[in-house]
């Protein structure tokens, strides 16, 4: 497969309408967790008005664009904890979306901030490349990007969530450590007391919380690991 040219640059508002229409017709077909909980495209849509739509004035999510036709073609969504806004999601909001957003603090029992010790970190919640275009970098170059960002705003850590083996293998190579994990088939979700990702296909086998320090002294912020982890992490 010839390999695309493809340019960076920070994300604004101005950029919803291609974002949210790569998050429907790229990243929701091949979420693992979006598919086992079919999420239509109408989900989709609600997904980038309550969690992203917010976060591109923050300065720091990034696109990749074709050079040739300028097409969006990979987003990182991040979110920066010190500009967070909690927020109650109403009954308007689909459950498997409730169920999606809410993943988070099943995995850590608590918020972000709370885990931290401090609301100076950043989030990435969304890295997505266009089918066309995986396997060249261009997941691992966001996210290389999205980390000097946070740096830069002098965040003290950077967490992603991963769901799926692929964007796994892509923190572990950026030197991410991780932090907390549960297996699918372990998972329990708090609104059924159902096991609802029991069967999801492989490879995709659990969802992990990976955390890349900024702050050499920040370690012991953090809330003790031992009181979150759900079960073993094995590096495969």
């Amino acid at each position: 497969m010839k390999l695309k040219n493809v340019n960076y640059r920070l994300l604004d508002d101005n950029d919803f309408s291609e974002v949210a229409s790569l998050i429907a017709n790229d990243y929701l077909p091949n979420e693992p967790i979006l598919i086992t909980l079919n999420s239509t495209k109408k989900d989709a849509e609600k997904l980038t008005e309550i969690e992203v739509k917010p976060v591109l004035m923050l300065n720091a999510s990034y696109g990749a664009f074709d050079t040739e036709s300028g097409e969006l073609v990979g987003i990182s969504i991040v979110d920066i904890g010190k500009y967070k806004k909690s927020e109650s999601h109403n009954s308007d909001v689909p459950l498997c979306i409730k169920q999606f957003i809410g993943i988070d603090e099943v995995l850590i029992g608590g918020s972000l901030k709370e885990y931290f010790g401090t609301n100076n970190y950043a989030y990435c919640s969304i890295l997505c490349t266009k089918h066309e275009y995986t396997k060249q970098g261009i997941g691992t170059e966001l996210l290389r990007r999205t980390n000097k960002n946070a740096k830069n705003k002098k965040c003290e850590n950077i967490c992603v969530i991963t769901s799926s083996y692929y964007s796994e293998k892509i923190v572990r190579k950026i030197g991410y450590d991780s932090m907390i994990t549960v297996d699918y088939k372990d998972y329990v979700d708090p609104s059924t007391g159902n096991k609802i990702y029991a069967n999801i296909p492989s490879p995709h086998e659990r969802i992990t919380l990976w955390v890349k320090t900024f702050d050499e002294n920040n370690g012991m912020k953090m809330k003790d690991v031992e009181n979150f982890v759900s079960s073993d992490f094995n590096h495969s």
